[in-house]
């Protein structure tokens, strides 16, 4: 599975990025969401989005809203430090896959993505 991983943490990002290329998924970096942006412009689309809400230059809300305002039409599961009711429910409004908390339970993450690529999903 080909996979946009947006993560302003380095650390973080690059541990999650290995651990899903080890499991045989093409991981596609992104420190920010601007870059999330120019990534999903410029590449070919990937088959789902690991998302954290909170970065810099462009939060997740913003790609969320961004992509939901082009209608692209991709699985984006949110990967969060803030596991708020209010949250939620905004990431589920814009049309989010999964809400995962951090730290992340991989083995859920891995349950989630291939549940997430496995069925049509409305516009993020």
């Amino acid at each position: 599975m080909r996979l946009l991983l947006a993560e302003d943490n380095a650390l973080n990002r690059d541990m999650l990025a290995r651990r899903l290329r080890r499991r045989g998924h093409e991981v596609i970096e992104a420190a920010d969401g601007v870059q999330a942006l120019e990534c999903l412009r410029a590449c070919p689309p990937p088959d789902a989005v690991l998302l954290d809400l909170d970065m810099p230059r462009l939060d997740g809300w913003g790609v969320l809203r961004e992509l939901r305002d082009t209608g692209m039409s991709l699985p984006v599961l949110v990967l969060s430090a803030h596991s708020l009711k209010e949250n939620r429910q905004r990431a589920a409004e814009l049309g989010v896959a999964a809400y995962l908390s951090k730290p992340l339970d991989f083995d859920d993450l891995l349950q989630r993505l291939a549940l997430a690529s496995s069925h049509p999903h409305p516009s993020a």
